[in-house]
């Protein structure tokens, strides 16, 4: 499974290529598109406009892009396939997420590494978006931050954690720091995991679902109040919480 960010800003059209160049076109359709991945306007899982759509921003031919996004998708920075159209690939997933659960399957007793890099991740994550999120991206987090609010209300249990890590990646996405956004989504499923033996700890527990929520409530506060101090202590208190919940 992979993650697709909620609301996703609208991708902007693509200029046009010059109409000369000494370079071979398809070569300056993979630069344009990594500049786009490089600069974080392009994250993982979102979508790009269709091939005949792209072809005329570009002002290309198909055969050329085709060959662009052949070389793109092989390369590992997009998948391509039917009706789910041509998306960006979470660029640390196999370097990443895919060794680490090889390990896990071979000692799951390592499980709480995984908590401890996730929790910091985290951390680092809300401290960022405190000192960066635009007000779209505020916009991105209420949503995401009200969709888990409604979901604890609700007491959904196991559906609990997708809304969790949604408003978690929300945050993530506030920090406009490619690095940290691709090695999050690259452990996408790692981290879901993590979250889902911390809500089964709890026993989905109503008191203590909601007790996690007013610690999210803390970090959605801070990150709207731009203020990185109370983020950090923020996130100190759901890094004690959730460690020990863990066990």
């Amino acid at each position: 499974m992979s993650f697709t960010r909620l609301s996703a800003p609208a991708t902007q059209p693509f200029a046009p290529l010059p109409p000369f160049s000494p370079q071979r076109l398809p070569d300056l359709i993979v630069q344009r598109i990594k500049q786009r991945i490089a600069s974080g306007e392009l994250g993982p899982g979102d979508k790009l406009p269709t091939e005949r759509t792209l072809a005329a921003q570009l002002q290309v031919s198909r055969t050329s892009l085709r060959e662009a996004l052949g070389r793109m998708a092989s390369e590992g920075y997009l998948r391509m396939g039917g009706r789910d159209g041509i998306r960006v690939c979470d660029l640390s997933a196999s370097a990443v997420a895919s060794p680490l659960a090889g390990l896990l399957a071979a000692d799951p007793d390592r499980g709480m590494d995984i908590l401890e890099v996730r929790l910091a991740l985290e951390t680092v994550a809300t401290v960022y978006a405190a000192e960066r999120a635009t007000p779209a991206d505020h916009a991105r987090i209420r949503l995401a931050f009200d969709a888990l609010q409604r979901a604890t209300t609700q007491s959904l249990g196991p559906e609990l954690v997708h809304f969790d890590l949604d408003f978690h990646f929300a945050i993530a996405e506030a920090t406009h720091n490619v690095a940290l956004i691709h090695v999050m989504h690259g452990m996408h499923n790692l981290i879901l995991e993590s979250m889902q033996i911390t809500h089964r700890n709890m026993n989905y527990d109503t008191e203590a679902e909601r007790e996690l929520q007013h610690q999210h409530e803390a970090l959605f506060v801070a990150i709207l109040r731009r203020d990185p101090t109370a983020a950090r202590a923020a996130s100190d208190v759901h890094l004690a919480y959730v460690k020990k919940i863990y066990g």
